[in-house]
């Protein structure tokens, strides 16, 4: 079985393995076996996501659409510099409509859950949508705010969160 077999079948437990013997060995030359270079920790991290936090419940499909996007606006963070405090990117914060018995916890374990997914090639996305990243990892928060939830997607760096608030902006207007 192939490395790209691995990742595209629902044997995560085996993933797993072969990735993390892969960072123990240093042997890189096994990754070209994959169609596109791929970061190993953002594999193992959505193998590792997946296995631990996803199942199979259905979930109202309309979660991941953008029709239950509200709005969405810059996630900054401040950051002390000497003696003034500096507004950084870090992403972008959707308002999502809430839906029938979805909770915060709910919600955020299923765009995490989703996330790894895409990552993992396991399920398709819609053009743009703003939870995961090609190339890169998004960190997903959620709270209820008055009747809705605020979610907060991050980059981990400046060029990843403007990816990720430009993904989440074009998300909003495909509505």
């Amino acid at each position: 079985m192939s490395l790209l077999d691995l990742i595209t079948r629902r044997n995560t437990a085996s993933l797993l393995a072969v990735l993390l013997a892969l960072g123990a060995s240093g042997c890189s030359g096994l990754l070209g076996l994959l169609p596109e270079p791929v970061h190993v920790d953002r594999i193992r991290t959505a193998a590792e996501q997946e296995y631990r936090r996803c199942d199979a419940e259905p979930i109202d499909p309309r979660v991941f659409g953008s029709g239950v996007v509200e709005s969405v606006t810059p996630l900054y963070r401040y950051v002390q510099t000497g003696s003034n405090r500096e507004a950084r990117l870090h992403g972008a914060e959707l308002r999502l409509h809430p839906l029938p018995g979805m909770t915060a916890e709910l919600m955020m374990r299923t765009l995490s859950c989703r996330s790894a997914r895409l990552v993992l090639g396991r399920v398709e996305g819609s053009p743009n949508e703003p939870y995961w990243l090609p190339d890169g990892w998004v960190k997903i928060d959620v709270r209820s705010d008055d009747g809705s939830f605020v979610v907060a997607l991050e980059g981990e760096d400046l060029p990843e969160a403007k990816d990720v608030l430009a993904r989440a902006q074009a998300f909003r207007a495909a509505q």
